[in-house]
């Protein structure tokens, strides 16, 4: 939610006022289609309601999904270096060989991404097992 003082010419004086503007995201997804939203920003999740689509929501702390997974919803989180994908009350951690090298405010969001577009747990964990940071920032 930071950034609102570059949106003052719309409007957009401080932070509670960005919703507004972040909703639109929401507004635009069809009743086929999914929306990632990160619960750990109560403000962000509560864009859910603005989402004709399923909604799949991350977060470092699990306490933020409880009424999101109750429902059945799908949700990735973090636990320490483990990354695991939720539907419902089941939980499927990601079988990584190691601890993953990107920070988790990036890898969360994509893993998400990537789940609800059918990506399997398995390619998933390949991904950022072999996910190279460096090589990535050599070909920009």
């Amino acid at each position: 939610m930071a950034g609102a003082e570059s949106l003052e010419r719309h409007d957009i004086r401080d932070a509670d006022g960005l919703p507004r503007v972040l909703r639109t995201q929401m507004d635009v997804v069809l009743g086929d289609g999914w929306g990632v939203l990160n619960a750990d920003d109560a403000r962000i999740a509560a864009l859910a309601e603005y989402c004709d689509g399923s909604v799949t929501l991350y977060a470092t702390d699990a306490a933020a999904l409880t009424e999101h997974r109750a429902a059945g919803g799908r949700a990735v989180l973090s636990r320490g270096a483990e990354l695991i994908l939720c539907e419902g009350p089941q939980e499927t951690p990601l079988a990584l060989r190691s601890a993953p090298r990107l920070p988790v405010a990036v890898l969360l969001p994509a893993v998400a991404a990537a789940w609800v577009s059918g990506l399997a747990p398995a390619l998933l964990a390949a991904g950022i097992d072999t996910f190279d940071a460096q090589l990535t920032a050599d070909t920009h």
